[in-house]
């Protein structure tokens, strides 16, 4: 028996494997492959503001090339490209980055996810791509952890999402653009806000680990204006950065500006020009004063950004828990530690060592080099003799910036002898110039100080009711020593520039910016704002196991005195799957019903001119039925003839070329005017019959 020889396989057909995905096979269309690079665009552009700018224009040029190129050819580049193409990227990445490895690795994987573009032809490229692009979007969290960073990661999700929908589907939308485009989108938003739940809940019960995820970020050197070392102009450079450093909450109200000077680091070593902090500090104290009752209890919100030491309101007293204080009352961060909030007791007015001071100390507290600013370590000692009383020559020393010293971010360049330069020569620079200059003098001159670097200020939110510290707020100030009275604060800045010290914003900060003054628009915007990164913070990004921990023993001991607890949870459980499976239901129901859209549209028509007072039979078709319809209304006859043809052409026409709606407003509008002119009539009539003076 002779067997039929097999049909050529068609060129060009995509060969099937065995036990796969047909639909993964086919060739994407257009609208899938642009979705594919609004995909890898909307995943890449929240990296803009860690990507060194070049490399980032170089991957969106190739972004643009690929979607021209597909429009004009659609042959696949040959494998040896896709090679080249990738070597290139890794090449780019390497030199504009400078590793491939650690959080910098996100930038290799953004050349990866343009690089796969160029490959993309198939349904399961798309599907690929859809995927990595939705892992780049979560790697940004490495480098922000702020609420617009996660604003900014949703358009790449929805995309994403929306790419995959779309390559499931078996068939092209039809419509207008625009509902293609809501078509489109409607789907991976309903399905977004299908897993909020579900995401809440895994979130909130999941385990988590010690420290927050995002616990990498924590501790860059230099990331809050502060590191643990102070040179001339290190400060200045952070004085137009805006961003938030700390957030602080006063539960027993904010303390006046002139106390909101907030203790960071403490630098005793010098070697002329730049400050630096031994390693004798951080020894803890022996002796720790009782936490008096009135101490200003405050909680401290760092930003995940922040440096190894833990800001606090000056004078610490009472370490958070697992911390301690150093002999300089400074709070240093315990290593492995990854903590963003913690709480502090202060108290402005304690005395620090009043009663003596330790010879290793004050060693320290006098420590010079003597081949450095001799000018400043001469006129320190002929000051010294004419007031040989500590106090008065502190007091003295302090007063010369009230003449002929200026305040500028931008001082001159100093050089080897700093000190002597700024004192003689230049008389121009920021705070950490005058805490350098002042600490020097009092050195010099027989009495022990030392630089403290933290921030001083802050915005107060109403909203929140907390102080918004900003890195801009970051200052340097002195303490000095004085037997009988112990560590003396003296901020030198406030005598040259005062408005420094007196704005309530910091250095620079929110008074800077003519758009946030208080009561504009601006303002009120940012207030809110920061407020709802605030609950971010604390809400999100802070929530580590011990948060967990205690919001599960709170439920825990609720839970045992609700009574018939087994039974209330089933019964929640029945109700939730019962209320699910009704919804489903429900939601199938009218479109089986509605299945044909020309018949639930001729059914209103006819319902529309029973109301009008034209019977109609369900057998009779729709040229019977707008015959008899045009005869009791001549003046819609044209109109009811253009939809029963507009009908017809509907009915009879292929499923793809049907349209999407066929418009009854206008003859609803119509009959009723009729109606409403027939009664009118009909009225005038029965008052012109009626005999005169009885009612109509």
């Amino acid at each position: 028996m002779s067997t039929a020889p097999a049909a050529p396989k068609p060129a060009g057909s995509p060969r099937r494997r065995r036990g796969g995905d047909p639909l993964s096979q086919q060739p994407l269309d257009a609208v899938q492959f642009r979705l594919c690079c609004l995909t890898v665009l909307a995943a890449l552009l929240p990296h803009a503001t860690w990507l060194p700018l070049p490399f980032l224009l170089v991957l969106l040029a190739l972004i643009v090339f690929r979607w021209a190129q597909r429009g004009r050819q659609t042959s696949p580049w040959p494998w040896w490209f896709h090679t080249a193409l990738m070597l290139c990227l890794c090449a780019a990445s390497w030199v504009a980055i400078g590793s491939i490895s650690g959080t910098q690795g996100a930038g290799f994987l953004a050349a990866m996810l343009v690089s796969k573009l160029y490959e993309a032809e198939r349904v399961r490229d798309a599907r690929s791509i859809a995927t990595f692009a939705s892992f780049l979007v979560m790697t940004q969290f490495l480098f922000q952890t702020a609420l617009w960073a996660m604003l900014a990661g949703l358009p790449g999700v929805i995309v994403a999402v929306s790419t995959l929908a779309s390559l499931h589907r078996p068939q092209p939308m039809t419509g207008t653009r625009r509902e293609r485009a809501w078509a489109s989108l409607r789907q991976p938003l309903r399905l977004m806000l299908m897993a909020l739940p579900l995401t809440a809940v895994l979130f909130v019960l999941f385990p988590r680990l010690e420290s927050p995820l995002w616990g990498n970020a924590f501790g860059q050197k230099g990331g809050m204006g502060l590191s643990d070392r102070m040179e001339p102009g290190q400060l200045g450079s952070s004085a137009l950065d805006d961003r938030t450093a700390m957030r602080v909450r006063f539960p027993d109200g904010v303390p006046p500006l002139s106390q909101r000077y907030f203790r960071g680091l403490v630098l005793w070593r010098t070697d002329g020009r730049i400050w630096t902090r031994p390693e004798m500090s951080d020894a803890p104290a022996l002796e720790l004063p009782a936490v008096p009752d009135r101490g200003v209890r405050h909680e401290v919100t760092l930003e995940p950004d922040a440096a190894p030491w833990l800001p606090a309101l000056d004078r610490p007293i009472a370490a958070p828990e697992g911390l301690h204080l150093s002999l300089d009352h400074s709070l240093p961060l315990r290593r492995g530690m990854r903590e963003l909030r913690y709480q502090v007791v202060s108290s402005p007015d304690l005395a620090l060592q009043a009663d003596r001071l330790p010879v290793p100390v004050r060693n320290a507290g006098l420590s010079l080099p003597a081949d450095r600013n001799p000018r400043t370590l001469a006129y320190a000692r002929r000051m010294r003799e004419r007031y040989p009383d500590p106090a008065d020559f502190a007091r003295v020393v302090i007063a010369m910036f009230r003449n002929d010293f200026s305040y500028s971010l931008e001082p001159p360049p100093l050089g080897g002898n700093s000190v002597d330069e700024f004192l003689f020569d230049t008389q121009t620079g920021y705070c950490e110039h005058y805490a350098s200059a002042y600490a020097t003098l009092l050195r010099a001159g027989g009495v022990p100080a030392r630089v403290v670097l933290g921030y001083y200020g802050g915005y107060y939110n109403s909203i929140g009711g907390y102080l918004v510290v900003r890195r801009s707020d970051a200052h340097a100030w002195v303490e000095y020593w004085l037997e009988d009275r112990g560590w003396i604060r003296a901020d030198p800045t406030s005598m040259v520039a005062p408005e420094r010290i007196d704005r309530s914003a910091g250095a620079v900060g929110i008074d800077s910016l003519a758009g946030l003054r208080r009561g504009s628009l601006m303002n009120w915007l940012w207030t809110r704002w920061d407020y709802m990164e605030l609950r971010w913070n604390d809400w999100v990004v802070n929530f580590q196991a011990i948060d967990q921990s205690r919001m599960l023993q709170s439920l825990s001991r609720w839970l045992p005195q609700t009574p018939r607890l087994p039974g209330l949870l089933l019964a929640i459980a029945v109700i939730a799957i019962v209320a699910f499976v009704a919804w489903k239901l429900r939601g199938q129901a009218p479109r089986r019903r509605d299945a044909d859209p020309l018949a639930a549209w001729l059914q209103r028509l006819r319902a529309m001119l029973s109301a009008a007072g034209v019977s109609s039979h369900p057998s009779e078709p729709v040229s019977v039925l707008v015959a008899r319809a045009s005869a009791a209304y001549p003046e819609h006859a044209p109109l009811l003839g253009r939809l029963a043809r507009r009908y017809q052409a509907a009915r009879y026409a292929t499923v793809e070329s049907r349209p999407a709606r066929l418009p009854l407003a206008q003859l609803r509008l119509k009959l009723w005017q009729s109606r409403l002119e027939r009664f009118l009539r009909l009225r005038r009539r029965t008052v012109n019959d009626s005999p005169q003076g009885s009612p109509p």
